[in-house]
């Protein structure tokens, strides 16, 4: 109740002072109140202060609260004062900051916001976009070259792992054949590089097809002038496209010997295709004036460099070896000689048939008691379509259940295209197929049937498909091996296709055998296959084979032959590595 009390009469003393100030008016210089009452002005500050300090002071005494005591004074808590009129305003919200940032730099394009910087300390002039000039400081000159840093350095590792895989695709799955360093490695079994394919020459050996008598290797090819690339003319050669077809011998199937002109195993082509030339030893190469100049007008006169892709086999009714070959038909005219005839001169007119073409062969035999012949041609073509471009490519193949043989070849449409890549990658594009000839009793002549068409180029393989060989496994299906792209580009590759019967159909493998980038491979294809340590009825025993691809050697780019192993499952062929 005393608290109360004192509180009351609090109120009513400041009430009853402020009654008494109202209505209050100044006149010469004192104050009237309504009652007439004279009243003296306030003292001015000065005069205020000058008395405060001369009047006595009045001791304070504490109020003592019945409810709580009292502090001691150096324990009594003062209250802050409280100035209304030094109030500071408040500071705007950050929404609000946000909104005034953004109508400021509203008045700035893209290029003044990131790449520029103000040129005046005025704070006011800071989004003024004739205040502010290109900094190379500025954050979106600084995020720039960030981001062109790390996008080089993502060019940089992608040319770095592309260069990685480029190599590693190179090696092939299992390594490659030229061994780890050395290209003339011939990389033994337990080697780095241990791959199912190594190098056998590396001379220029196109088209090889082998042939093994009494433990002694054979291995045949196109001459040696035909097909290098890039040719350094000034590279010493010795026999350079001496031999109408070239030999090598091998006792083990990994170390050949390439033999020299002496040994051509063909030095006389059939009397129905241009002989060429040889020069003697020691002496240049001329040119004979026979039917060169007409029937090579294509392409300057080549010693010997006409005769392509031999096939050799033993015939096993006398053990007499066959030597099937492609070379060019000449067009002497004989009255003699039922096998010479004069040709159209559009096949050898080269305005005739747009893009290069060389002069269209045709395929012949020879025949020799040896291996290492000399083989006898003989006067007569086996095949020769020149209306469709010629044939090249034979391989001969003879079915033991029938005691028959067959020749395979290629139509040369290609001859006839119409300009790309080798000479049929521009529409319409012609067709190259893979024929089957039954041949007579002796293999020497075709029979009256027709040829078989097994397969042909589409559009997978690019200007052609060429170089068949077939073969049989102890099941009984039939491995057509064939190439296509073009011999001249890495495009040139190794397939095959399976049937279970002689003349088809023929399915198409998944995956060619071989195709650049395997092993370390370039171009490979043109395979020759045979088989060894077979029983009586042609079943076990071993495949081997060689095939050529592009090496790049001082001469140029020549076709080097590649050997390996070979086995047949089911409807797949398996490359495996030959044991030294």
């Amino acid at each position: 109740m005393f608290g109360l009390t004192l509180a009351r009469g609090s109120v009513e003393r400041r009430q009853s002072r402020r009654r008494s100030t109202t209505g209050t008016a100044q006149v010469g210089g004192a104050m009237v109140t309504p009652r007439g009452m004279r009243q003296e002005l306030p003292l001015n500050l000065d005069t205020q202060y000058q008395q405060s300090q001369a009047a006595p002071k009045a001791q304070h005494t504490p109020m003592v609260s019945p409810i709580s005591p009292a502090l001691p004074s150096e324990q009594t808590p003062r209250s802050p004062r409280v100035f209304p009129w030094r109030h500071s305003p408040e500071p705007p919200s950050s929404q609000l900051q946000h909104e005034q940032a953004m109508e400021d730099t509203s008045r700035l394009t893209f290029f003044q916001k990131h790449f520029t910087k103000p040129t005046a300390s005025d704070p006011e002039k800071r989004y003024d976009p004739q205040s502010r000039k290109f900094s190379i400081l500025s954050h979106g000159v600084l995020i720039t070259v960030t981001a062109m840093l790390f996008l080089m350095l993502a060019i940089a590792g992608a040319a770095v792992g592309a260069t990685l895989r480029h190599e590693h695709s190179n090696d092939g799955p299992k390594g490659t054949p030229f061994g780890p360093q050395d290209p003339n490695d011939t990389d033994p079994p337990n080697g780095a590089h241990h791959a199912p394919v190594r190098v056998a020459l590396f001379d220029n050996f196109p088209d090889p097809t082998i042939l093994h008598v009494n433990d002694t290797w054979y291995a045949y090819a196109t001459t040696s002038s035909a097909g290098v690339l890039n040719r350094n003319d000034s590279y010493p050669r010795t026999d350079f496209g001496a031999s109408n077809v070239q030999i090598a011998t091998s006792t083990n199937f990994v170390n050949w010997t390439l033999l020299d002109v002496a040994h051509d195993p063909l030095p006389k082509v059939g009397m129905w295709a241009l002989q060429g030339n040889a020069a003697p030893p020691g002496q240049p190469f001329t040119p004979p004036k026979s039917a060169i100049e007409e029937a090579a007008s294509l392409e300057p006169p080549k010693p010997r460099a006409f005769t392509w892709a031999p096939s050799v086999i033993q015939r096993p009714s006398d053990g007499k070896y066959i030597l099937y070959y492609s070379s060019v038909r000449n067009r002497l005219e004989a009255s003699n000689l039922e096998y010479a005839f004069p040709l159209p001169s559009e096949v050898y007119n080269a305005t005739s048939v747009p893009g290069h073409h060389p002069a269209p062969h045709c395929i012949g035999a020879a025949v020799s008691s040896s291996p290492l012949g000399p083989f006898i041609p003989e006067n007569a073509t086996l095949a020769c379509p020149l209306d469709q471009g010629g044939a090249i490519d034979p391989a001969a193949y003879f079915e033991e259940a029938t005691k028959e043989h067959y020749l395979l070849y290629k139509v040369d449409g290609n001859n006839m295209g119409h300009g790309g890549s080798c000479g049929n990658t521009n529409a319409p594009i012609v067709s190259t197929p893979i024929l089957l000839q039954r041949l007579g009793l002796e293999g020497m002549k075709a029979t009256s049937d027709p040829p078989v068409e097994l397969l042909t180029n589409d559009a997978s393989d690019g200007p052609l498909v060429e170089a068949p060989l077939l073969i049989r496994s102890d099941e009984g299906v039939y491995f057509l091996f064939f190439s296509s792209g073009c011999t001249r580009a890495k495009t040139y590759d190794l397939k095959y296709a399976t049937a279970t019967n002689i003349t088809g159909p023929y399915e198409r493998a998944d995956r060619a055998l071989l195709k650049t980038g395997d092993y370390g491979l370039e171009a490979p294809g043109s395979v020759g296959i045979t088989k060894i340590g077979a029983g009586g009825d042609g079943k076990g025993g071993q495949w081997r084979m060689a095939f050529q691809a592009r090496v790049w050697m001082e001469e140029g780019g020549v076709r080097g032959m590649f050997s390996g192993g070979l086995e047949l499952q089911g409807r797949e062929a398996v490359l495996v590595r030959v044991k030294d």
